[in-house]
């Protein structure tokens, strides 16, 4: 299962540039962080080739959608912490057997109360996927380098694993920034029950984070 996480970026206007990023990585699933009524537009053409798909458009930057060439089962949006920015819940029907998909996007750490408010949907989606019995995937801009106590700590509590243990940071955010200042907040994680043959950042025109994209396989 190839999954493609990009924030595009609310005001990006390089609509094909993110359409060719999409058609070169060739995903089966696809979240898409910031995503607006603009965006919603943009991408109607895919809809035929993701025939599955969650769409909850915003205008405040924490707008979230999945695209899916694997059908859903359950998908719904939920808002997991009072005050705090949707997650799309989600199982996909895969020839081995159902499996969960969490898309997220918790607020940057920027206020006291948005700090409080990530690290407690940090904390509830930890306890959602532990849940999940190890199919899971979560994908999504979590606002949080791998090197936070915090982070340590969700992996811990989620049994998740990270596959920058063993492919590399993939630095993703801001883009435009020399490499020694960029840092890695855009994460593809999986239950025990799968692993991840590949990971790499990919370029995403015109948004100030690279994407991610993986390879998922049932163990």
């Amino acid at each position: 299962i190839r999954v493609l996480s990009v924030n595009v970026l609310s005001h990006n206007g390089d609509v094909e540039g993110i359409k060719t990023l999409i058609r070169r990585s060739n995903p089966d699933v696809v979240v898409f962080l910031e995503f607006t009524n603009f965006w919603s537009e943009s991408f109607r053409e895919f809809l035929v080739e993701y025939p599955s798909n969650y769409l909850y458009p915003a205008e405040d930057n924490f707008g979230i959608a999945v695209m899916s060439k694997i059908p859903f089962g359950v998908v719904k949006e939920k808002f997991l912490v009072e005050g705090g920015p949707p997650t799309i819940l989600a199982t996909l029907m895969h020839e081995s057997g159902n499996i969960g998909l969490i898309a997220t996007h918790p607020f940057p750490p920027t206020s006291e109360e948005r700090f409080k408010v990530r690290n407690q949907q940090l904390l509830q989606l930890a306890l959602y996927a532990r849940k999940t019995m190890g199919k899971v995937i979560l994908a999504g801009d979590l606002n949080i380098t791998p090197y936070s106590s915090l982070y340590k700590q969700f992996i811990k509590e989620s049994l998740l694993s990270d596959p920058r243990q063993k492919f590399g940071l993939a630095l993703s955010w801001p883009d435009q920034a020399p490499k020694p200042l960029q840092i890695p907040i855009d994460y593809i994680l999986v239950g025990d029950k799968l692993e991840i043959a590949d990971f790499y950042s990919d370029e995403a025109p015109g948004s100030d984070h690279l994407a991610v994209v993986a390879d998922v396989v049932v163990k």
